[in-house]
């Protein structure tokens, strides 16, 4: 029998995690959850919780739940509120509505909901003060024993109310009663705007754009339209096109391109890689404005560091590097506010302030302020003309390692630099990470765009993995783990300086990039006192955006060093195949990984190496953190000989390393430390490499538990279970795009020697690695497919391809009529479309507009294997848990026939689609075909006005909480029902919107076109398809909004909007050009476009390898950028779209626009 302390406090402990205390004292409640046949569960439960749950103990038994003050009701908050006959007198008193007071609700909300569909905006704001004074008449009743009349607790709420709105007429509103309205901006001096629009009207895509100057004065402008049944987005590219063309043709070198088609924008200023159709005419666009100086940067030649080792290296460094000047190119030009503004944003304001006191927060709040005086300090110093001496004071905090630090090294020290300072090393580290995956090595996996640490983490298994299965083979050797003690302080300054030199940086970048290093002065706060100012003669700042890449640097020499001996048979290193790459070391960051072979001969050449790079970096290597760990056909006597000369600790695997590293952690929190950065990251780092059983998952939690608790007395702490594991999905998409990793060449050389991953070679005795990738690449298979572009490595019998993921089975004709083998023969005889008559016989009708839909561009690109589970076809391990999470079905609930998309949900399910019926939804919404909900959403945006897309939302609102009512609660629901519902919460809400404060501005001036910066030329374009043919135009305008020129025009060939939007951005690029424009700004009203271009997220489709090539044909201006507009800010090039189709001609202008669109040009330029 438990004694009586014993049962309080389980009892308390109960109450703590029942009520709110948010802790669990001990593994008490743990074992009455999950230990239901022990004595203590049944005692404790039989009394406390018979229902078995502890969360809910019966601490009330004795509570009555009747009304206190009424006697006759259980008091639940409806009776409360509502039901009591006080409640109810106050409710009479206040006249409210019959069907309200007596109507039957089950559920408060539902009462208080119902109120606020029936009453006016200003009647539910007095019903909730009438209810919050019920409310606390009741309280003082119970508890307070205060009587109350109804008609007294109705007057005191009336006054509240009343209070309230005279206090809202009187002093400031709430809300916002009005906001301004945005106008069109014109550009800077000297700057072209061409503004273009374009729209898809049937089977033609209609374009317009004009060109503006600073003054808003029309330069030129041109419409059009392409006689071809096109997507919106293809029309806005067709109009961006012409915008360039028409910039190109007028000889304008600043211009600025303005479109109100966000996606095209997004496609055309976006980095990621794009492999649609769209964003490859996108990326031909970008190509054909830019010049040649492409980032082809290599390695130069690593010559003297020291005059000691001047013979050494001229032996070893001959034709390392070769000196790229579009490395330097790129490097030396001028920095610009967007940069600037760009590095800023990615910084955490969170972070710990510098010296100052000034934390990223304080310069985030109060950006208007102080934004242009830290924009212009930036500059100046990137460039220049002014010193970083003035922003370089950091300030260190030590934090200790151990309970009782007496040396330095038993600190960690966080150098804490200025937040402006971090703005200026943020810019620099973000040009420099451009070049560096063409200056560092691939045994270098950290700090390396377009790399991952899991790279590394799978080669150095697999070679671990070969060292110990082949025990009579030649690769006996060892595996060497490196510690090099406080990496970063011990960096040589003048080796730093040597290294950049000889890799071809210039003296330019090289002289920045060291005054940033050089001119750190140091002061230590220690017991809230202030060091004297140290000036160091070394290292590199841990806290430093820029050092980790130039620890990058210092580190490659040590990796060039180990390849030449590689390469001339010194240092041999392993292999993991016949075929694959010799390895001899694997770096991440400042950890290093070397396999070296049993032989005293290269154990020599290694320690020589490491003290040679050791002496020239300043690095000091401990040899007490480091250890070696042989191959288990190693001879005890080797083992022996070679430890000795390593002068390492030989450990036979981790755990004997987990004991010595115990030994020296004598806190709390040195342990805590320790568990924290090392064994609760094995499974961030080893987890996404290989399906971890769940044997190893118990054997991780215990290592865990004998760390904390190793060597003492006290009880061990049950470990919370690590969840699920997943597979190395990421890796399964590394290996079928990133093909010059290492760990490719080590994987395919292996395992799949023919490059495809989904066909690997059946092997003997395979690493586990490589079984769990071959897993998920078996699971992921069918969500992988193929984005069509020439059109000659698609197979139709066997890929999965186009948007629907075709296959063999989509064949719906005799397969032995079918000659066709890829899908190159479905093309035309031009191979610049698809021959319409033969993929209706092999697909079907259905299925011929839904790949005829697919661009084509003649000698476009070669395919690429995408992921069809994501619009932009790039990989994600969102998406991959979506589409293999078990037991998930993805067919509509409600009609059982579809699969349920969003898009599905709110337009194509029949009840949804009574309800927008009823609405009187324009056809062209209804019926048009959309594969994501957010261009059908995007597209109503386009054509409806402000109150109608609020009260569209609204329907779309209602519609989803109907398809909830109905999946979760069973409740149908009459589409009746729901439109009239929708229609009247728009109502009230506009009706708030004029008599109260509105939530949204209830007239907003309208929006105008914003001329460009002077100098600049803004060329707005706009694209619409109607039919087979896509029309675009252009209009390019100065700072004072005078046209330029301008372009029109049409493409007689089908293409989506978002295409037909890069067409014309393609036009805008090219007429700009034309017309020698420098500065330029482009301007759409396609949302997507516009994000996808300035994005840098990857991009695999079409589109996005369109947009990529457009984006270098915008190298040509030395100023360029694309800027959503809304739609009503680009009004001329909608203008001239619509002309081109009207006129169905196309046509280049200069200041002699079309008279159409002359009202527009004036009220841009005026406003």
């Amino acid at each position: 029998m438990a004694p009586k302390g014993v049962i309080e406090e389980i009892q308390s402990m109960l109450r703590w995690v029942s009520w709110g205390g948010g802790r669990i004292k001990g593994g008490g409640v743990w074992r009455l959850i999950h230990y239901k046949d022990t004595l203590c569960f049944k005692v404790l439960s039989a009394k406390y919780f018979p229902d078995g749950n502890v969360f809910r103990p019966n601490f009330r038994i004795d509570f009555e739940d009747f009304c206190p003050r009424c006697g006759k009701g259980r008091e639940t908050l409806i009776h409360a509120l509502k039901d009591c006959l006080k409640a109810r007198k106050v409710l009479e008193a206040g006249g409210l509505d019959n069907k309200l007071l007596d109507g039957n609700y089950i559920r408060c909300v539902d009462w208080i909901e119902d109120a606020a569909r029936v009453l006016d905006i200003k009647a539910v704001s007095d019903l909730i003060t009438v209810l919050w004074n019920i409310w606390n008449s009741r309280n003082n009743s119970i508890f307070r024993g205060v009587e109350e009349d109804a008609k007294v607790t109705w007057d005191r709420a009336a006054t509240l109310s009343k209070d309230f709105w005279i206090f809202n007429f009187l002093e400031d509103p709430v809300l916002p009663r009005k906001a301004e309205n945005k106008v069109w901006m014109k550009p800077h001096q000297g700057t072209i705007k061409i503004n273009f629009d374009a729209f898809v009207q049937g089977k033609l895509a209609y374009y317009g754009l004009v060109a503006r100057d600073a003054d808003g004065f029309v330069l030129g402008g041109r419409m059009g339209y392409v006689n071809k049944e096109m997507k919106v987005e293809w029309a806005e590219l067709l109009a961006l096109e012409e915008s360039i063309n028409l910039a190109r043709s007028k000889n304008w070198k600043i211009v600025d391109m303005e479109s109100d088609c966000a996606s095209l924008v997004n496609r055309f200023n976006s980095r990621k890689e794009d492999l649609t159709m769209l964003g490859h005419r996108v990326s031909d666009i970008k190509r054909s404005v830019g010049s040649s100086n492409l980032l082809k940067t290599t390695r130069d030649q690593l010559g003297k560091l020291y005059d000691a080792e001047e013979k050494y290296w001229a032996q070893r460094a001959r034709n390392q590097w070769l000196r790229e000047e579009s490395m330097n190119c790129f490097l030396n030009r001028e920095f610009s506010d967007e940069e600037i503004m760009a590095a800023f944003k990615q910084m955490d304001p969170r972070k710990a302030p510098g010296i100052d006191g000034l934390s990223g927060n304080f310069f985030k709040d109060h950006w208007q302020i102080v934004g242009s005086d830290v924009l212009r300090t930036c500059r100046d110093i990137l460039n220049g003309n002014k010193n970083v001496d003035c922003i370089n004071d950091t300030l260190i905090v030590l934090i200790p390692k151990i309970r009782n630090p007496c040396d330095m090294s038993n600190y960690r020290p966080i150098s804490l630099c200025r937040v402006i300072y971090k703005i200026v090393s943020k810019t620099l580290a973000n040009w420099i990470k451009v070049v560096l995956p063409q200056c560092i090595s691939h045994n270098q996996s950290a700090f390396v765009p377009s790399r991952m640490i899991h790279d590394n983490v799978l080669v150095a298994h697999k070679l671990v993995h070969y060292l110990r299965s082949s025990k009579n083979g030649p690769n006996k050797g060892c595996v060497i783990k490196l510690d090099m003690s406080k990496a970063y302080d011990r960096v040589e300054w003048s080796f730093l300086e040597k290294v950049m030199l000889k890799m071809g940086f210039s003296n330019n970048w090289v002289e920045k990039i060291m005054n940033c290093v050089c001119s750190v002065r140091y002061r230590v706060k220690c017991n809230r006192n202030l060091t004297d100012v140290i000036t160091p003669e070394r290292g590199l700042r841990q806290g430093d955006p820029l050092s980790p890449y130039l620890f990058l640097l210092c580190m490659y020499v040590f990796s060039r060093m180990l390849l030449n001996a590689q390469a001339n048979n010194e240092l041999k290193g392993i292999h993991a195949s016949k075929d694959g790459p010799r390895i001899n070391h694997l770096f991440f960051a400042d950890d290093a990984l070397l396999f070296v072979r049993n032989q005293r001969k290269e154990v020599d050449v290694f320690m020589k190496i490491l003290d040679n790079f050791s002496r020239m970096s300043g690095q000091s290597i401990n040899l007490e953190k480091s250890m070696v760990c042989f191959s288990p056909n190693t001879s005890a006597s080797h083992r022996l000989v070679l430890g000795s000369l390593l002068k390492m600790k030989v450990v036979d695997k981790i755990d004997s390393y987990l004991e010595s590293k115990l030994h020296n952690l004598l806190s709390n929190g040195g342990k805590e430390i320790f568990i924290k950065s090392i064994l609760q990251a094995l499974p961030t780092y080893a987890f996404p490499v290989f399906m971890a059983p769940k044997g190893v998952i118990k054997e991780i939690q215990s290592m865990i538990c004998r760390a904390w608790w190793g060597g003492g007395e006290e009880k061990g702490l049950e470990y919370v279970k690590l969840g699920p594991n997943v597979s190395p999905q990421r890796q399964v998409w590394r290996l079928i795009h990133c093909k010059d990793t290492l760990c490719y060449k080590v994987l395919s050389a292996k395992y799949f020697p023919d490059g495809n991953v989904f066909l690997p070679k059946c092997m003997d005795k395979p690493s586990f690695t490589w079984q769990s990738i071959a897993q998920a690449a078996k699971i992921l298979k069918e969500g992988f497919g193929w984005t069509v572009g020439d059109g000659k490595n698609i197979n139709i019998w066997h890929d999965n391809w186009g948007i629907e993921g075709l296959s063999g089975k989509s064949i719906c004709m005799d397969k032995s009529m079918v000659k066709e083998v890829y899908v190159r023969d479905l093309f035309n005889e031009s191979k610049d479309g698809w021959d319409r008559e033969r993929v209706s016989k092999i697909y079907g009708d259905f299925m011929r507009d839904q790949i005829c839909n697919i661009p084509i561009i003649h000698n476009g690109p070669n395919d690429r294997r995408t992921w069809f589970h994501n619009p932009h076809g790039v990989f994600s391990s969102k998406s991959a848990y979506s589409c293999i999470r078990p037991g998930f079905v993805d067919t509509c609930l409600r009609c059982g026939k579809e699969r349920e998309s969003l898009i599905h949900a709110l337009k194509d399910y029949p009840k949804a689609r009574k309800v927008l019926e009823i609405g009187e939804l324009d056809n062209r919404l209804l019926n048009g075909n959309y594969l994501r909900c957010v261009d059908w959403i995007e597209e109503a945006v386009r054509v409806m006005d402000i109150k109608a897309v609020s009260d569209f939302i609204t329907v779309l609102w209602n519609v989803w909480n109907s398809r909830n009512n109905s999946i979760f609660r069973g409740v149908e629901e009459d589409a009746k029902v729901i439109w009239d519902r929708a229609a009247s919460l728009s109502k009230d809400f506009w009706i708030f919107n004029l008599l109260e404060d509105p939530v949204l501005p209830i007239k907003t001036d309208n929006k105008a076109w914003k001329k460009p910066n002077q100098e600049t030329i803004k060329i707005n374009f706009d694209a619409a398809v109607y039919g087979m043919s896509a029309w675009y135009g252009l209009v390019a305008r100065d700072a004072d909004g005078f046209v330029h020129g301008g372009r029109m025009g049409f493409v007689n060939k089908e293409l989506h909007t978002e295409w037909a939007e890069l067409q014309a951005m393609e036009e805008s690029i090219y007429f700009a050009r034309s017309k020698n424009w420098n500065s330029v700004e482009l301007e759409s009203d396609y949302a997507s476009l516009v994000n996808r271009f300035n994005c840098r997220q990857e991009d695999l489709t079409m589109l996005g390898h369109r947009l990529r090539e457009i984006q270098t044909l915008t190298y040509y201006f030395s100023h360029f950028s694309f800027n959503w507009a809304p739609r009503c800010c680009n009004k001329v090039a909608d203008a001239l779209c619509s002309w081109a189709k009207t006129n169905n001609c196309k046509k280049d202008f200069n200041m002699d626009y079309p008279l159409e669109i002359h009202e527009l040009v004036l009220i841009d330029a005026i406003n």
